[in-house]
Protein backbone atom coordinates (compact mmCIF):
# COMPACT_ATOMS: atom_id res chain seq x y z
CA UNK A 1 0.00 0.00 0.00
CA UNK A 2 3.18 2.30 0.91
CA UNK A 3 4.71 1.57 -2.01
CA UNK A 4 1.27 2.67 -4.31
CA UNK A 5 1.28 5.89 -2.33
CA UNK A 6 4.84 6.68 -3.10
CA UNK A 7 4.77 5.64 -6.98
CA UNK A 8 1.18 7.68 -6.80
CA UNK A 9 3.53 10.79 -5.30
CA UNK A 10 6.14 10.65 -7.82
CA UNK A 11 3.60 10.32 -10.39
CA UNK A 12 2.08 13.81 -9.08
CA UNK A 13 5.33 15.21 -8.80
CA UNK A 14 6.53 14.19 -12.37
CA UNK A 15 2.88 16.05 -13.87
CA UNK A 16 2.75 19.95 -14.57
CA UNK A 17 1.19 21.84 -11.04
CA UNK A 18 -2.46 21.92 -12.75
CA UNK A 19 -3.25 18.31 -13.22
CA UNK A 20 -5.48 16.99 -10.96
CA UNK A 21 -4.47 13.48 -9.44
CA UNK A 22 -6.95 10.52 -8.10
CA UNK A 23 -7.31 10.69 -4.13
CA UNK A 24 -6.34 7.61 -2.87
CA UNK A 25 -8.86 8.45 0.23
CA UNK A 26 -11.77 8.47 -1.24
CA UNK A 27 -11.48 5.57 -2.26
CA UNK A 28 -10.92 4.63 0.89
CA UNK A 29 -13.66 6.59 2.42
CA UNK A 30 -16.25 4.60 -0.11
CA UNK A 31 -15.22 1.65 0.61
CA UNK A 32 -15.92 2.33 4.78
CA UNK A 33 -19.27 3.18 4.10
CA UNK A 34 -22.06 0.39 4.96
CA UNK A 35 -19.13 -1.71 5.53
CA UNK A 36 -18.51 -4.56 8.54
CA UNK A 37 -16.31 -3.20 11.57
CA UNK A 38 -13.28 -5.20 9.85
CA UNK A 39 -13.36 -3.19 6.84
CA UNK A 40 -13.75 0.38 8.79
CA UNK A 41 -10.74 -0.92 10.13
CA UNK A 42 -8.97 -1.77 7.43
CA UNK A 43 -9.53 1.98 6.04
CA UNK A 44 -7.94 3.04 9.18
CA UNK A 45 -4.96 1.68 8.74
CA UNK A 46 -5.14 2.23 4.73
CA UNK A 47 -5.62 6.33 5.41
CA UNK A 48 -3.00 6.17 8.08
CA UNK A 49 -0.66 4.87 6.05
CA UNK A 50 -1.61 7.26 2.80
CA UNK A 51 -1.54 10.43 5.54
CA UNK A 52 2.35 9.02 6.19
CA UNK A 53 3.76 10.00 3.30
CA UNK A 54 1.13 12.40 1.54
CA UNK A 55 2.87 15.20 4.04
CA UNK A 56 1.16 18.33 4.58
CA UNK A 57 3.85 20.82 3.55
CA UNK A 58 4.30 19.18 -0.07
CA UNK A 59 0.33 18.67 -0.22
CA UNK A 60 -1.58 20.84 2.19
CA UNK A 61 -4.85 20.41 0.37
CA UNK A 62 -4.85 16.58 -0.19
CA UNK A 63 -3.65 15.94 3.33
CA UNK A 64 -6.50 18.18 4.53
CA UNK A 65 -8.61 15.93 2.84
CA UNK A 66 -7.39 12.66 3.71
CA UNK A 67 -7.45 13.70 7.71
CA UNK A 68 -10.95 14.48 6.89
CA UNK A 69 -11.34 10.76 5.54
CA UNK A 70 -10.05 9.69 8.44
CA UNK A 71 -12.42 11.97 11.13
CA UNK A 72 -15.26 10.41 8.83
CA UNK A 73 -14.39 6.37 9.27
CA UNK A 74 -13.39 7.35 13.07
CA UNK A 75 -16.72 8.99 13.34
CA UNK A 76 -18.36 5.83 12.19
CA UNK A 77 -16.40 3.84 14.80
CA UNK A 78 -17.51 6.07 17.62
CA UNK A 79 -14.17 6.70 18.29
CA UNK A 80 -14.38 10.65 19.76
CA UNK A 81 -11.42 11.31 21.34
CA UNK A 82 -9.85 10.29 17.93
CA UNK A 83 -11.74 12.39 16.18
CA UNK A 84 -10.92 15.59 18.16
CA UNK A 85 -7.34 14.78 17.79
CA UNK A 86 -7.46 14.70 14.29
CA UNK A 87 -9.93 17.68 14.25
CA UNK A 88 -7.45 19.77 16.49
CA UNK A 89 -4.25 18.90 14.75
CA UNK A 90 -5.99 20.32 11.47
CA UNK A 91 -7.35 23.72 12.64
CA UNK A 92 -4.11 24.44 14.47
CA UNK A 93 -2.20 23.65 11.08
CA UNK A 94 -4.72 25.75 9.29
CA UNK A 95 -4.33 28.79 11.49
CA UNK A 96 -0.50 28.45 10.75
CA UNK A 97 -0.89 27.81 6.91
CA UNK A 98 -3.48 30.70 5.93
CA UNK A 99 -1.65 33.99 7.99
CA UNK A 100 0.69 34.69 5.69
CA UNK A 101 -1.00 33.93 2.97
CA UNK A 102 -1.52 36.70 0.17
CA UNK A 103 -3.37 34.06 -2.57
CA UNK A 104 -7.41 34.70 -1.58
CA UNK A 105 -8.01 31.50 -3.59
CA UNK A 106 -6.00 29.07 -2.00
CA UNK A 107 -6.95 30.51 1.31
CA UNK A 108 -10.34 29.28 0.57
CA UNK A 109 -9.32 26.32 -0.95
CA UNK A 110 -7.58 25.53 2.45
CA UNK A 111 -10.47 26.59 4.43
CA UNK A 112 -12.93 24.47 2.51
CA UNK A 113 -10.93 21.35 3.03
CA UNK A 114 -10.21 21.74 6.20
CA UNK A 115 -14.52 23.29 7.55
CA UNK A 116 -16.01 19.53 7.57
CA UNK A 117 -13.33 18.43 9.84
CA UNK A 118 -13.54 21.30 12.36
CA UNK A 119 -17.56 20.16 12.80
CA UNK A 120 -16.53 16.42 13.23
CA UNK A 121 -14.50 17.59 16.01
CA UNK A 122 -17.06 19.73 17.18
CA UNK A 123 -19.30 16.73 17.22
CA UNK A 124 -16.78 14.48 19.01
CA UNK A 125 -16.01 17.10 21.96
CA UNK A 126 -20.00 17.65 22.31
CA UNK A 127 -20.45 13.50 22.60
CA UNK A 128 -17.44 13.29 25.66
CA UNK A 129 -19.45 15.63 27.53
CA UNK A 130 -17.42 19.19 26.52
CA UNK A 131 -20.35 21.26 25.90
CA UNK A 132 -18.28 24.73 26.64
CA UNK A 133 -15.42 23.74 25.03
CA UNK A 134 -17.04 22.25 21.41
CA UNK A 135 -18.42 25.79 21.85
CA UNK A 136 -15.47 27.32 22.01
CA UNK A 137 -14.14 25.00 19.15
CA UNK A 138 -16.70 25.76 16.78
CA UNK A 139 -16.19 29.44 17.43
CA UNK A 140 -13.16 29.69 17.13
CA UNK A 141 -13.08 28.09 13.68
CA UNK A 142 -15.19 30.16 11.85
CA UNK A 143 -14.67 33.48 10.22
CA UNK A 144 -10.96 32.67 9.44
CA UNK A 145 -11.26 34.86 6.34
CA UNK A 146 -12.37 37.66 8.28
CA UNK A 147 -9.58 37.17 10.66
CA UNK A 148 -7.02 37.12 7.77
CA UNK A 149 -8.60 40.31 6.39
CA UNK A 150 -7.80 42.30 9.24
CA UNK A 151 -4.63 40.54 10.07
CA UNK A 152 -5.88 40.11 13.74
CA UNK A 153 -4.85 36.13 13.44
CA UNK A 154 -5.61 33.85 15.64
CA UNK A 155 -7.75 34.00 18.46
CA UNK A 156 -6.09 32.30 21.63
CA UNK A 157 -7.69 29.80 23.74
CA UNK A 158 -8.09 31.18 26.50
CA UNK A 159 -9.44 34.46 25.05
CA UNK A 160 -12.88 35.12 27.04
CA UNK A 161 -14.47 36.59 24.18
CA UNK A 162 -13.96 33.51 22.32
CA UNK A 163 -15.77 31.69 25.03
CA UNK A 164 -18.80 34.06 25.67
CA UNK A 165 -20.58 36.71 25.01
CA UNK A 166 -20.56 40.50 26.43
CA UNK A 167 -23.51 40.94 28.54
CA UNK A 168 -27.05 41.44 27.72
CA UNK A 169 -26.31 39.49 24.55
CA UNK A 170 -26.30 35.60 23.54
CA UNK A 171 -24.56 33.70 21.01
CA UNK A 172 -26.59 30.85 18.55
CA UNK A 173 -24.62 29.04 16.90
CA UNK A 174 -25.25 26.30 14.23
CA UNK A 175 -22.83 23.09 13.48
CA UNK A 176 -24.19 21.10 10.87
CA UNK A 177 -21.86 17.84 10.87
CA UNK A 178 -20.96 16.34 7.37
CA UNK A 179 -23.00 13.58 8.14
CA UNK A 180 -26.90 11.99 6.88
CA UNK A 181 -28.50 10.95 9.96
CA UNK A 182 -26.60 13.14 12.48
CA UNK A 183 -28.77 16.12 14.21
CA UNK A 184 -28.18 19.28 13.51
CA UNK A 185 -26.25 20.34 17.21
CA UNK A 186 -27.11 24.45 18.04
CA UNK A 187 -25.01 26.35 20.97
CA UNK A 188 -26.61 28.48 22.98
CA UNK A 189 -23.84 31.00 25.06
CA UNK A 190 -25.11 33.49 27.35
CA UNK A 191 -23.01 35.11 30.05
CA UNK A 192 -26.19 36.48 31.90
CA UNK A 193 -27.26 33.05 32.49
CA UNK A 194 -24.51 32.17 35.70
CA UNK A 195 -26.12 28.51 35.99
CA UNK A 196 -25.89 27.08 32.38
CA UNK A 197 -23.99 30.07 30.40
CA UNK A 198 -23.51 27.53 27.15
CA UNK A 199 -26.36 25.38 26.39
CA UNK A 200 -26.38 22.38 23.58
CA UNK A 201 -29.60 22.05 21.79
CA UNK A 202 -30.02 18.95 19.41
CA UNK A 203 -32.43 19.43 16.45
CA UNK A 204 -33.55 16.12 16.01
CA UNK A 205 -34.26 15.11 12.44
CA UNK A 206 -32.71 18.00 10.68
CA UNK A 207 -29.54 16.42 9.56
CA UNK A 208 -27.29 17.01 6.53
CA UNK A 209 -30.01 15.44 4.28
CA UNK A 210 -32.70 17.22 5.56
CA UNK A 211 -31.35 20.97 4.92
CA UNK A 212 -30.38 19.75 1.48
CA UNK A 213 -34.02 18.54 0.31
CA UNK A 214 -35.16 22.03 2.10
CA UNK A 215 -32.87 24.58 0.14
CA UNK A 216 -31.37 22.65 -2.92
CA UNK A 217 -32.19 22.17 -6.19
CA UNK A 218 -33.97 18.85 -6.81
CA UNK A 219 -35.80 17.95 -9.95
CA UNK A 220 -38.69 15.62 -9.34
CA UNK A 221 -40.06 17.15 -5.86
CA UNK A 222 -41.68 20.07 -4.10
CA UNK A 223 -40.98 23.26 -4.68
CA UNK A 224 -37.47 23.74 -2.35
CA UNK A 225 -35.96 27.44 -0.98
CA UNK A 226 -33.73 27.72 -4.49
CA UNK A 227 -36.06 25.83 -6.94
CA UNK A 228 -38.42 28.91 -6.41
CA UNK A 229 -35.79 31.49 -5.72
CA UNK A 230 -34.11 30.51 -9.36
CA UNK A 231 -37.75 31.42 -10.70
CA UNK A 232 -37.86 34.25 -9.08
CA UNK A 233 -34.65 35.09 -10.71
CA UNK A 234 -35.14 33.63 -14.37
CA UNK A 235 -39.33 35.00 -14.29
CA UNK A 236 -39.47 37.17 -12.01
CA UNK A 237 -41.98 35.25 -10.08
CA UNK A 238 -42.43 36.05 -6.53
CA UNK A 239 -44.82 34.21 -6.10
CA UNK A 240 -43.40 30.48 -6.67
CA UNK A 241 -40.18 32.39 -4.33
CA UNK A 242 -43.01 33.39 -1.51
CA UNK A 243 -44.52 29.97 -1.51
CA UNK A 244 -41.19 28.46 -0.92
CA UNK A 245 -40.25 30.72 1.40
CA UNK A 246 -43.54 29.93 3.89
CA UNK A 247 -43.03 25.76 3.15
CA UNK A 248 -39.14 26.57 4.40
CA UNK A 249 -40.10 28.51 7.27
CA UNK A 250 -43.02 26.48 8.29
CA UNK A 251 -40.97 23.25 8.40
CA UNK A 252 -38.15 25.00 10.02
CA UNK A 253 -40.39 25.86 12.64
CA UNK A 254 -41.13 22.60 13.85
CA UNK A 255 -37.66 21.24 14.09
CA UNK A 256 -37.02 24.28 15.69
CA UNK A 257 -39.00 23.79 18.48
CA UNK A 258 -36.25 23.09 20.90
CA UNK A 259 -34.53 26.15 20.35
CA UNK A 260 -37.25 28.27 20.78
CA UNK A 261 -37.72 26.53 24.33
CA UNK A 262 -33.80 27.45 25.34
CA UNK A 263 -34.88 31.10 24.30
CA UNK A 264 -37.88 31.66 26.35
CA UNK A 265 -35.96 30.83 28.95
CA UNK A 266 -33.01 33.37 28.54
CA UNK A 267 -32.95 35.95 31.36
CA UNK A 268 -35.24 39.08 30.41
CA UNK A 269 -32.31 41.24 30.64
CA UNK A 270 -30.80 40.13 27.08
CA UNK A 271 -32.06 41.82 24.22
CA UNK A 272 -29.63 41.13 21.28
CA UNK A 273 -28.71 37.74 19.21
CA UNK A 274 -25.97 36.82 17.54
CA UNK A 275 -26.64 34.16 15.15
CA UNK A 276 -24.00 32.47 13.54
CA UNK A 277 -25.21 30.22 10.83
CA UNK A 278 -23.71 27.39 8.84
CA UNK A 279 -24.01 26.24 5.24
CA UNK A 280 -27.46 26.45 3.48
CA UNK A 281 -29.04 27.91 6.77
CA UNK A 282 -27.34 31.17 5.93
CA UNK A 283 -29.87 32.17 2.68
CA UNK A 284 -32.61 32.08 5.37
CA UNK A 285 -33.03 34.95 7.34
CA UNK A 286 -33.41 34.29 10.99
CA UNK A 287 -36.27 37.38 11.02
CA UNK A 288 -38.84 34.93 9.39
CA UNK A 289 -38.77 32.00 11.67
CA UNK A 290 -41.53 31.32 14.87
CA UNK A 291 -44.55 31.39 12.10
CA UNK A 292 -46.83 34.66 12.26
CA UNK A 293 -46.09 35.52 15.76
CA UNK A 294 -42.77 35.98 14.89
CA UNK A 295 -41.90 36.52 18.26
CA UNK A 296 -37.76 36.27 17.44
CA UNK A 297 -38.07 39.38 15.54
CA UNK A 298 -40.23 40.65 18.40
CA UNK A 299 -37.74 40.33 21.53
CA UNK A 300 -34.21 40.25 20.39
CA UNK A 301 -32.31 42.32 17.95
CA UNK A 302 -30.28 40.21 15.34
CA UNK A 303 -27.31 40.22 13.60
CA UNK A 304 -25.97 37.07 11.54
CA UNK A 305 -22.40 37.03 12.90
CA UNK A 306 -19.40 36.25 10.63
CA UNK A 307 -17.10 34.58 13.20
CA UNK A 308 -15.47 35.69 16.81
CA UNK A 309 -17.35 37.48 19.33
CA UNK A 310 -14.75 40.65 19.22
CA UNK A 311 -16.50 42.88 17.39
CA UNK A 312 -19.08 44.50 20.00
CA UNK A 313 -19.31 48.10 18.36
CA UNK A 314 -21.96 46.75 15.68
CA UNK A 315 -24.55 46.52 19.16
CA UNK A 316 -23.65 49.93 20.35
CA UNK A 317 -26.39 53.14 19.95
CA UNK A 318 -25.66 55.34 17.10
CA UNK A 319 -24.14 58.55 17.88
CA UNK A 320 -27.27 60.40 16.94
CA UNK A 321 -25.48 63.87 15.98
CA UNK A 322 -22.75 62.02 13.32
CA UNK A 323 -24.37 62.55 10.31
CA UNK A 324 -21.87 61.90 7.47
CA UNK A 325 -23.26 60.04 4.50
CA UNK A 326 -21.79 59.24 1.23
CA UNK A 327 -24.85 57.83 -1.13
CA UNK A 328 -24.42 55.96 -4.16
CA UNK A 329 -27.92 55.70 -6.21
CA UNK A 330 -28.91 54.64 -9.61
CA UNK A 331 -25.63 54.01 -11.44
CA UNK A 332 -27.46 52.20 -14.56
CA UNK A 333 -30.27 54.78 -14.41
CA UNK A 334 -33.00 52.35 -14.16
CA UNK A 335 -33.89 52.49 -10.92
CA UNK A 336 -35.85 55.56 -10.14
CA UNK A 337 -37.22 54.98 -7.03
CA UNK A 338 -33.41 53.88 -5.92
CA UNK A 339 -32.45 57.35 -6.97
CA UNK A 340 -35.41 58.90 -5.47
CA UNK A 341 -33.94 57.11 -2.14
CA UNK A 342 -30.62 58.89 -2.37
CA UNK A 343 -32.00 62.50 -3.16
CA UNK A 344 -34.07 61.45 0.25
CA UNK A 345 -31.19 60.63 2.31
CA UNK A 346 -29.36 63.45 1.11
CA UNK A 347 -31.78 66.04 2.48
CA UNK A 348 -32.19 64.08 5.71
CA UNK A 349 -28.51 64.27 6.02
CA UNK A 350 -27.76 67.44 4.99
CA UNK A 351 -25.00 66.05 2.57
CA UNK A 352 -23.94 66.97 -1.18
CA UNK A 353 -21.45 64.32 -2.00
CA UNK A 354 -23.71 61.81 -3.54
CA UNK A 355 -23.09 60.25 -6.40
CA UNK A 356 -26.45 59.78 -8.38
CA UNK A 357 -27.21 57.80 -11.72
CA UNK A 358 -24.34 58.27 -14.33
CA UNK A 359 -22.22 60.17 -12.46
CA UNK A 360 -21.80 57.03 -10.33
CA UNK A 361 -18.80 55.31 -12.45
CA UNK A 362 -16.47 52.45 -10.41
CA UNK A 363 -13.86 55.27 -10.47
CA UNK A 364 -15.64 58.30 -8.90
CA UNK A 365 -17.28 55.94 -6.43
CA UNK A 366 -13.36 54.26 -5.26
CA UNK A 367 -12.65 58.05 -5.14
CA UNK A 368 -15.36 59.37 -3.44
CA UNK A 369 -14.89 56.85 -0.98
CA UNK A 370 -11.00 57.57 -0.79
CA UNK A 371 -11.71 61.29 -0.51
CA UNK A 372 -14.77 61.57 1.97
CA UNK A 373 -12.56 60.93 5.18
CA UNK A 374 -14.22 59.19 8.47
CA UNK A 375 -17.81 58.09 7.04
CA UNK A 376 -20.84 57.22 9.24
CA UNK A 377 -22.66 55.39 6.58
CA UNK A 378 -22.05 53.97 3.28
CA UNK A 379 -25.26 53.57 1.11
CA UNK A 380 -25.18 51.84 -2.30
CA UNK A 381 -29.10 51.83 -3.70
CA UNK A 382 -28.73 50.06 -6.74
CA UNK A 383 -28.08 46.76 -8.67
CA UNK A 384 -26.03 43.99 -6.58
CA UNK A 385 -25.48 40.63 -8.43
CA UNK A 386 -24.04 37.36 -6.85
CA UNK A 387 -21.94 35.08 -8.60
CA UNK A 388 -22.46 31.64 -7.32
CA UNK A 389 -19.69 29.96 -8.96
CA UNK A 390 -16.88 32.49 -8.62
CA UNK A 391 -18.04 34.77 -5.36
CA UNK A 392 -14.67 37.05 -6.53
CA UNK A 393 -16.74 38.73 -9.08
CA UNK A 394 -20.05 38.95 -7.28
CA UNK A 395 -20.65 42.64 -7.03
CA UNK A 396 -22.34 46.28 -7.19
CA UNK A 397 -22.94 47.43 -10.51
CA UNK A 398 -21.69 50.82 -11.47
CA UNK A 399 -22.68 53.01 -14.34
CA UNK A 400 -21.01 52.43 -17.90
CA UNK A 401 -21.83 48.94 -17.30
CA UNK A 402 -18.63 48.43 -14.80
CA UNK A 403 -18.58 46.04 -11.35
CA UNK A 404 -17.42 47.13 -8.30
CA UNK A 405 -16.28 43.69 -7.53
CA UNK A 406 -15.85 41.51 -4.72
CA UNK A 407 -12.05 41.38 -4.89
CA UNK A 408 -11.70 45.25 -5.27
CA UNK A 409 -13.59 46.16 -2.25
CA UNK A 410 -11.15 43.98 -0.47
CA UNK A 411 -8.29 45.83 -2.16
CA UNK A 412 -9.30 49.28 -2.52
CA UNK A 413 -11.59 50.33 -0.43
CA UNK A 414 -10.99 51.07 3.60
CA UNK A 415 -13.05 51.94 6.54
CA UNK A 416 -13.52 53.13 9.46
CA UNK A 417 -14.33 51.07 12.53
CA UNK A 418 -17.95 53.10 12.83
CA UNK A 419 -18.84 52.96 9.62
CA UNK A 420 -22.26 51.33 8.77
CA UNK A 421 -22.59 50.12 5.34
CA UNK A 422 -26.04 49.60 3.77
CA UNK A 423 -26.36 47.80 0.73
CA UNK A 424 -30.04 48.34 -0.98
CA UNK A 425 -29.20 46.12 -3.45
CA UNK A 426 -30.42 42.84 -4.78
CA UNK A 427 -28.51 39.49 -3.17
CA UNK A 428 -25.97 41.54 -1.41
CA UNK A 429 -26.14 39.05 1.71
CA UNK A 430 -25.99 35.99 -0.03
CA UNK A 431 -22.70 34.16 0.67
CA UNK A 432 -20.78 31.16 -1.01
CA UNK A 433 -22.03 28.18 1.83
CA UNK A 434 -20.80 24.96 -0.27
CA UNK A 435 -16.90 24.96 -0.19
CA UNK A 436 -17.18 28.03 2.96
CA UNK A 437 -20.07 26.92 4.87
CA UNK A 438 -18.89 29.42 8.04
CA UNK A 439 -17.54 32.02 6.32
CA UNK A 440 -19.90 34.07 4.80
CA UNK A 441 -18.26 34.64 1.64
CA UNK A 442 -19.56 37.79 0.22
CA UNK A 443 -20.07 41.33 -0.40
CA UNK A 444 -20.69 41.45 3.26
CA UNK A 445 -17.52 40.12 4.13
CA UNK A 446 -15.76 42.39 1.67
CA UNK A 447 -17.00 45.65 3.24
CA UNK A 448 -15.95 44.19 6.75
CA UNK A 449 -12.77 43.14 5.49
CA UNK A 450 -12.59 46.54 4.60
CA UNK A 451 -12.91 47.93 8.33
CA UNK A 452 -17.00 48.95 8.56
CA UNK A 453 -18.69 48.08 11.98
CA UNK A 454 -21.57 46.10 10.40
CA UNK A 455 -23.31 45.73 6.90
CA UNK A 456 -26.95 45.77 6.00
CA UNK A 457 -28.03 43.51 3.02
CA UNK A 458 -30.08 41.80 1.34
CA UNK A 459 -30.57 37.86 0.47
CA UNK A 460 -32.69 38.15 -2.75
CA UNK A 461 -33.96 40.30 -5.25
CA UNK A 462 -35.82 42.88 -3.18
CA UNK A 463 -38.84 45.15 -4.47
CA UNK A 464 -37.32 48.59 -4.73
CA UNK A 465 -40.81 50.41 -3.13
CA UNK A 466 -41.08 48.56 -0.21
CA UNK A 467 -37.33 49.06 0.00
CA UNK A 468 -37.06 52.48 -0.39
CA UNK A 469 -39.79 52.86 2.61
CA UNK A 470 -37.75 50.66 4.92
CA UNK A 471 -34.35 52.66 3.89
CA UNK A 472 -36.15 55.60 5.06
CA UNK A 473 -37.44 54.19 8.54
CA UNK A 474 -33.91 52.47 8.70
CA UNK A 475 -32.26 55.85 9.06
CA UNK A 476 -34.74 57.59 11.12
CA UNK A 477 -33.82 55.21 13.80
CA UNK A 478 -30.43 55.56 13.05
CA UNK A 479 -30.78 58.86 13.36
CA UNK A 480 -32.24 58.33 16.96
CA UNK A 481 -29.62 56.49 18.14
CA UNK A 482 -30.55 52.66 17.83
CA UNK A 483 -27.66 50.40 17.30
CA UNK A 484 -27.68 49.03 13.40
CA UNK A 485 -29.19 45.92 14.29
CA UNK A 486 -32.17 47.30 16.34
CA UNK A 487 -32.90 50.26 13.88
CA UNK A 488 -33.45 47.35 11.40
CA UNK A 489 -35.47 45.26 13.72
CA UNK A 490 -37.55 48.61 14.27
CA UNK A 491 -37.72 49.28 10.37
CA UNK A 492 -38.84 45.91 9.16
CA UNK A 493 -41.54 45.87 12.10
CA UNK A 494 -42.91 48.71 10.98
CA UNK A 495 -42.87 47.85 7.65
CA UNK A 496 -44.45 44.92 8.19
CA UNK A 497 -47.66 46.04 10.42
CA UNK A 498 -47.37 49.15 8.10
CA UNK A 499 -51.45 49.77 6.68
CA UNK A 500 -52.73 52.10 4.05
CA UNK A 501 -53.85 55.11 6.34
CA UNK A 502 -50.42 54.65 8.50
CA UNK A 503 -48.85 55.46 4.72
CA UNK A 504 -50.46 58.92 4.46
CA UNK A 505 -49.37 60.01 8.12
CA UNK A 506 -45.62 59.25 6.97
CA UNK A 507 -46.14 61.39 3.99
CA UNK A 508 -47.81 64.19 6.51
CA UNK A 509 -44.78 63.96 9.19
CA UNK A 510 -42.21 63.57 6.56
CA UNK A 511 -39.33 67.00 6.51
CA UNK A 512 -40.92 68.93 3.42
CA UNK A 513 -37.03 68.89 2.05
CA UNK A 514 -36.91 65.06 2.49
CA UNK A 515 -40.73 64.53 1.00
CA UNK A 516 -39.68 67.47 -1.85
CA UNK A 517 -36.50 65.27 -2.79
CA UNK A 518 -38.85 62.19 -2.83
CA UNK A 519 -40.89 64.35 -5.14
CA UNK A 520 -44.13 63.75 -2.62
CA UNK A 521 -46.50 66.12 -3.04
CA UNK A 522 -49.74 66.38 -1.19
CA UNK A 523 -50.59 63.95 1.55
CA UNK A 524 -53.23 62.03 -0.59
CA UNK A 525 -53.62 58.52 -1.37
CA UNK A 526 -53.44 58.33 -4.66
CA UNK A 527 -49.93 60.13 -4.11
CA UNK A 528 -48.58 57.17 -2.28
CA UNK A 529 -48.27 54.75 -4.75
CA UNK A 530 -44.33 54.31 -4.71
CA UNK A 531 -44.83 52.94 -1.41
CA UNK A 532 -47.49 50.32 -2.23
CA UNK A 533 -47.82 47.14 -5.27
CA UNK A 534 -51.34 47.89 -4.48
CA UNK A 535 -54.12 49.59 -6.53
CA UNK A 536 -54.30 52.46 -4.65
CA UNK A 537 -58.02 52.39 -4.24
CA UNK A 538 -57.47 49.20 -1.92
CA UNK A 539 -58.39 49.68 1.67
CA UNK A 540 -56.81 52.19 3.73
CA UNK A 541 -56.67 49.24 6.42
CA UNK A 542 -55.02 46.68 4.62
CA UNK A 543 -51.28 45.68 5.57
CA UNK A 544 -49.45 45.93 1.26
CA UNK A 545 -46.40 44.40 3.55
CA UNK A 546 -47.09 41.83 5.52
CA UNK A 547 -45.52 39.53 3.61
CA UNK A 548 -41.57 38.10 4.68
CA UNK A 549 -40.75 38.97 0.74
CA UNK A 550 -40.68 42.64 1.28
CA UNK A 551 -39.32 43.22 5.12
CA UNK A 552 -37.16 39.70 6.05
CA UNK A 553 -34.98 40.07 3.31
CA UNK A 554 -32.39 42.30 5.07
CA UNK A 555 -30.00 41.64 7.45
CA UNK A 556 -27.58 42.54 9.58
CA UNK A 557 -23.83 40.87 9.48
CA UNK A 558 -21.64 41.81 11.76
Amino acid sequence: MIALVRLALRIHDALPANTEWARLHVAYRKRARDDPVANLKRSQIHLRAALSVCRRDRFPTDWLRSQHSLALTETRAGNWPQVERIAREVMRFLEGAIAGLVNWYEMRRLIGAASATKNLGVLAIAQQGNVAEAFTFLIQGRGLVHRALLRSGALAAGDAKSRLPPLEEAVVAFCVPPLDGRDLLVFVACTDDAAQPVRLVRLTGLDHATLESLFECRAGRESSWLDGYQMLLEQGDSTAFSRAMEQVAQTLDGYLAPLWQVLDTLPPSVRRLRIALSGVLSLFPPAMVRGGEREVLNRFDLASAVGSLSNTSAFAARNAGHRRLLTVADPTGDLPHSRAEGRMLDALFESESSLLGRRATKQRVLDAISMAGPLDYLHFACHGRFRWCHPEASGLLMAGGEVLQLSEILGRIRLGSDTLVVLSACETGIAEYRELPDETYGLALAFLGAGASAVICSLWPVSDRSTRLLMLKLYEYLHAGASAPSALRLAQTWLRNVAGDDLELLVQQLDPRVRAAGRLGAPDPMRIKWVSDDPPGGSPGERPFAHPFHWAGFVCVV
